[in-house]
């Protein structure tokens, strides 16, 4: 991957939510395999009553500090 402070990696996933929960949080991680170590490079934490305004619709989040 081409070493940039705005990276994009062209990823879609889909899981399912459990019914009982207040945030939805994504964690994004840069690997380093030399170290073997992973660091936390922000995180997306989005309320559950906001969800349904991004069903099927793509949306960039900003990552914030963790």
């Amino acid at each position: 991957m081409e070493r940039t402070l705005n990276p994009f990696f062209g990823e879609e996933f889909q899981f399912e939510v459990p019914r009982r929960f207040r945030y939805l949080s994504i964690y994004v991680f840069d690997r380093d395999k030399h170290l073997k170590q992973d660091k936390v490079l922000g995180k997306v934490a989005i309320k559950r009553e906001d969800l349904q305004r991004y069903n099927n619709k793509d949306h960039w989040f900003a990552l914030r500090p963790v």
